[in-house]
């Protein structure tokens, strides 16, 4: 017996209300217009955990580029910030995005001479997962300055033709949720 065309359409209006529910449970009301534009600029999505206690941040200004938007959470102890650049901007680096990262990671990334650096390369299925043509992952110590935390992670997403994602994740102390945490942000098909 089929569903009558009524009782689809308020099912589909019942999930969509719990779904705003609980994103507005978790403290996150809809995307500032600004950050909204800049993803759709790259035909790219933010994935905000709804799962937590995430609520938007301000960043102070700084001589680091601003992030785009940046949420914390109290409850993990983590803060994640997301930097934008649309092919355009990437200028003579277009094309290049382990260039234009490793400059990004040189300017945010500490300089202390027993600092490291950690990558790892995304490939297969958790390259498809983010829909990028090239992204790493970054473990380091950011500049003081940059942010105030011991820990970062840089995950950094290319997709030809439309840009760069960066997306920073800031800690003390690795979360269990940490590796949940790193699909923040990919691009659409």
């Amino acid at each position: 017996m089929e569903t009558p065309n009524c009782f689809r359409q308020l099912n589909f209006l019942l999930l969509f209300v719990l779904l705003v529910a609980v994103n507005n449970l978790a403290g996150q009301g809809p995307l500032p217009q600004a950050a909204a534009n800049r993803f759709d600029s790259l035909g790219a999505d933010i994935i905000r955990p709804f799962d937590a206690d995430f609520k938007e941040v301000s960043v102070a200004r700084t001589r680091f580029r601003p992030a785009e938007y940046a949420i914390g959470s109290k409850k993990e102890k983590l803060e994640i910030r997301y930097y934008l650049q649309t092919e355009k901007e990437l200028g003579h680096f277009s094309g290049m995005p382990h260039v234009a990262t490793g400059r990004f990671l040189m300017d945010v990334g500490s300089n202390d001479e027993d600092a490291q650096t950690t990558v790892h390369s995304f490939q297969g299925e958790q390259l498809e997962t983010y829909n990028a043509d090239w992204s790493k992952l970054f473990t380091f110590q950011p500049k003081y300055e940059f942010a105030a935390y011991e820990y970062a992670q840089l995950v950094a997403l290319y997709k030809e033709g439309r840009g760069l994602i960066w997306v920073i994740l800031l800690f003390n102390k690795p979360p269990d949720t940490l590796d949940a945490r790193q699909l923040a942000a990919r691009f659409l098909e």
